[in-house]
């Protein structure tokens, strides 16, 4: 059985899925502001979903020290 079943956007798990969160839900993220968060969509839409959450690091303003702050909050 799929695990990630019921946990459509991560609401269940308390984590903001990085490929289905919106714009509202990826901005509530701690250094993550509205202009970060489109950014976020922008790689989406042209790149496709995040294969990894350390792919985030991939957008720009998204270094190191932001990623480690987010890290425990975001999933797939």
């Amino acid at each position: 059985k799929d695990q990630k079943a019921g946990k459509r956007g991560g609401e269940a798990s308390g984590l903001i899925n990085i490929n289905t969160a919106d714009e509202k839900e990826l901005d509530s993220l701690p250094g993550i502001g509205p202009a970060m968060a489109k950014r976020i969509i922008e790689y989406r839409e042209t790149e496709g979903n995040f294969q990894r959450i350390e792919d985030l690091k991939k957008i720009k303003g998204i270094g190191e020290a932001k990623f480690a702050k987010i890290r425990d909050k975001i999933c797939l």
